[in-house]
């Protein structure tokens, strides 16, 4: 089975709904914190699947080492940031080797001004593809037309650091856990690329992402990333992100703000299913979690979400790492049943390592 999103007639946002957000929001019921935020352990984990289930999302506290992310993976974000500019720049693609000048974007909004690698998703919040970065056993970086990345090669991995979640993630797609629960182990974090293959064999591992709020960027639209795959009866998740705080994320910085429940909204007319619901008192509210390094928030790919305004002022230090200190960054894993492709979220071309310069 397979199936492709059609981007014109599957795309789901709320801008045609505005009105229906505004009319609704002091109607509706509440969804206690304890029942999307969990622990990492295997005896929860038939409540963390059933709590994803009905709200759409969850929030594993603690989940993955702080150390090792706050050492290897948040310094690579901020390389990574820095060098995304520095190839658009050299290719021509925009006018200086950074992100503003005199507080002005150098990059365009939207996946029809966007890179294979780089989406600038609303002012001042950008994604950058990194499954292009994924090594081999031999470290080396892979890319469809054998050429070498400018981009700084991974740490290792990312999908190795979630092999302590091996056994749920899978669950989540309505997959069978990998066999015999003694062999694969809840908490197990053994990086062997056999244990990393078992991951991967379960799922398809559709896009690696970094997702980066800068300080200035404004609040995002309500959207969900996909739509359903039918619109006759609710199905279970086909797709969801894993998002990975590489900082600790106060409201300062804009967390992912959530709408409870909305992946069963999202099927069909969003204006007449939210007025419905809001009828029925059924309604929930939105959810504005803040995370911590290590925490790990994971959503159906179907509900309805936004990242929220960095508030955060950036630093005047000549400091390159200052500057970006402020960056809100998730490292971002999207997963989905092995039939699913993804042909809304980046355009196939161009790439920031094409030229727009004349090679004559």
């Amino acid at each position: 089975m397979k199936a492709v999103m059609n981007q014109e007639e599957q795309r789901i946002d709320d801008d045609d709904a505005k009105g229906c957000f505004n009319s609704v929001e002091k109607h509706h019921s509440s969804t206690s914190a304890s029942s999307y935020v969990f622990p990492l352990e295997r005896s929860m984990e038939t409540s963390i699947v059933d709590s994803f289930t009905k709200d759409g999302f969850i929030i594993l506290r603690n989940a993955l080492p702080a150390k090792e992310l706050r050492q290897l993976w948040s310094p690579y974000a901020c390389q990574c940031f820095r060098d995304c500019f520095r190839i658009l720049y050299e290719n021509g693609h925009i006018a200086a080797p950074t992100d503003k000048v005199n507080n002005a974007y150098t990059t365009k909004q939207g996946i029809k001004h966007g890179f294979a690698e780089f989406v600038m998703r609303s002012p001042g919040r950008y994604e950058i593809s990194l499954k292009h970065l994924l090594f081999d056993e031999k470290h080396l970086c892979r890319m469809d037309d054998d050429k070498i990345s400018s981009l700084p090669l991974l740490p290792y991995n990312p999908e190795e650091l979630l092999l302590p979640l091996q056994s749920l993630l899978p669950r989540l797609l309505d997959i069978n856990s990998y066999g015999d629960e003694n062999n694969h182990d809840f908490n197990n974090n053994n990086r062997s690329s056999e244990s990393v293959s078992i991951l991967s064999s379960k799922m398809n591992l559709i896009h690696v992402s970094l997702l980066v709020a800068t300080p200035g960027s404004s609040d995002q639209a309500w959207h969900a990333d996909g739509g359903h795959v039918s619109l006759e009866q609710h199905l279970h998740c086909h797709c969801y992100n894993i998002f990975i705080a590489l900082q600790d994320t106060p409201h300062t910085l804009g967390p992912t703000e959530l709408r409870p429940e909305s992946h069963f909204l999202t099927r069909g007319s969003l204006p007449k299913n939210m007025l419905s619901a809001k009828c029925r008192k059924t309604l929930q509210a939105p959810v504005w979690p803040a995370l911590s390094l290590g925490d790990v928030l994971i959503f159906d790919y179907r509900i309805l979400h936004r990242g929220r305004a960095n508030n955060s002022s950036s630093s005047s230090n000549n400091n390159n790492n200052d500057k970006l200190a402020n960056n809100r960054s998730y490292l971002v894993l999207t997963y989905a049943q092995p039939w699913f492709q993804d042909v809304l979220n980046f355009p196939k071309h161009p790439s920031i390592y094409q030229t727009t310069r004349s090679t004559s």
